[in-house]
């Protein structure tokens, strides 16, 4: 007796002819995640004036009150602390000798500070090369109008394609903030107990004219431990106490780039994994810096710039922090999957199903390109992996290797015949 199968398997296949399913889930972690990152956890959180700064007398700041809205954001891993120049210096001397073209690069006052000056530009042709360095996919990639390909981004200005899930890169606007509050999303400031600030928790500039009172330090104007010698004032990172996720400096020290544009009223985000505007006008910078009052440096304060601006010393208060994507780890070694030419069976005690497939690329000529098999190889070991993760158990998946040559059939005959198939009495 033939069994009927759940119909988001036709779906998902549909989705894997016509486009990939979850098209950067397929790359195979080749490089450890530095024990210098933090997993932050997948879930909601509330982002903006979640502190309700407006109603308790404070001043009306658009982009932070008309912004408070609730997100999902999946999980990624972050640095514990900015990037110090010591490693940016590693990752610049790397990059400047294979094929990377930076047009300012950055400072730092000492090799354990934070690398400042830094460029949005500059940035993203940062995190590109670090993935490289450790041998990770990069993450942004640029259209080449004479091969007529996306290649590795290493030069020039440039908005990116992004792969969100490969290699290093800037966090979005809603990674860097739900990371910042540490899982405290209702606090003025980032860390558990804090709705104010001291010179005790960061490096910033103290003032008791911070409204609301939200400044209480003992000690006024810049840090007294590190205003010493030129600007910029900044401080040996990891040197404040940490937020609730063990992460350092989310307030003070250096402002972070995000990857997001600046917009004032962003209410066409997304609720799931928001990327802010698509114009990059202006950048979007959080978290205040040395040369910053208490105001600035609260979890809902943004601040924005050009994304090419650069006129020492305007830009020694501007550093970054770096994210990967999270995904379950998986071997290079991945299991073979045999070639199908029936519908699968049902696997006890499952209810829905996964079919990886290649697909089918018809080009402009009307020739097909021959598909890639391990790929069905690296997605199929990929998905399982993760569901087995995630505890859902109910799932099958099953890999579809098309036998020799059934993909020059035309689409519209092979889709009739699957959805056929894999829908049965």
């Amino acid at each position: 007796m033939k069994t009927r199968l759940n119909m988001r398997a036709v779906m998902v296949f549909a989705m894997m002819v016509f486009g990939n399913l979850l098209p950067d889930s397929t790359r195979v972690q080749c490089a450890p995640i530095p024990d210098t990152m933090v997993r932050i956890p997948a879930g909601e959180f509330t982002m903006g004036d979640t502190y309700g700064e407006y109603s308790r007398g404070g001043p009306l700041i658009l982009d932070e009150f008309y912004n408070t809205r609730t997100h999902f954001v999946s999980s990624f891993w972050i640095d514990k602390t900015e990037v110090t120049y010591a490693l940016w210096n590693e990752v610049y001397d790397w990059a400047v000798n294979h094929g990377y073209y930076f047009d300012h690069g950055a400072w730092g006052k000492e090799l354990d500070h934070p690398a400042h000056s830094v460029t949005w530009y500059d940035a993203i042709l940062w995190c590109n090369a670090r993935s490289e360095k450790e041998g990770r996919t990069p993450t942004y990639y640029i259209w080449d109008g004479y091969d007529q390909e996306w290649v590795v981004h290493r030069y020039g200005h440039y908005i990116p394609m992004v792969r969100w899930n490969y290699g290093y890169r800037l966090p979005t606007e809603a990674e860097w903030e739900k990371a910042a509050r540490g899982g405290f999303e209702s606090n003025r400031f980032v860390w558990p107990d804090a709705n104010t600030i001291t010179h005790e928790r960061a490096n910033y500039y103290s003032t008791n004219t911070a409204p609301l009172g939200c400044d209480i330090s003992a000690t006024s104007g810049y840090h007294p431990d590190y205003a010493v010698g030129d600007e910029p004032y900044t401080s040996p990172v990891g040197s404040f106490p940490p937020n609730g996720y063990e992460l350092y400096d989310m307030a003070g020290n250096v402002a972070e780039w995000c990857w997001d544009g600046y917009s004032t009223f962003n209410y066409g985000a997304p609720r799931v994994d928001p990327k802010g505007s698509s114009s990059h006008s202006y950048c979007v910078l959080r978290g205040g810096s040395w040369n910053h009052g208490a105001w600035g440096l609260r979890a809902a304060a943004k601040n924005s710039l050009r994304p090419e601006y650069w006129n020492p010393p305007d830009n020694n208060v501007i550093g970054l922090r770096t994210v990967i994507s999270y995904l379950p780890d998986w071997t290079q070694t991945n299991q073979s999957q045999p070639v199908y030419t029936f519908p699968p069976s049902q696997e006890p005690e499952k209810n829905s199903l996964i079919v990886v497939t290649h697909g089918r690329i018809e080009k402009e000529d009307g020739q097909i390109e021959p598909p890639n098999p391990d790929w069905v190889d690296e997605m199929t070991n990929a998905i399982t992996a993760y569901l087995s993760a995630e505890g859902l158990n109910n799932w099958q998946v099953v890999a579809y290797k098309w036998p020799e040559k059934a993909w020059t059939t035309r689409l519209d005959i092979l889709l009739g015949k699957l959805t056929k198939n894999a829908v049965s009495e």
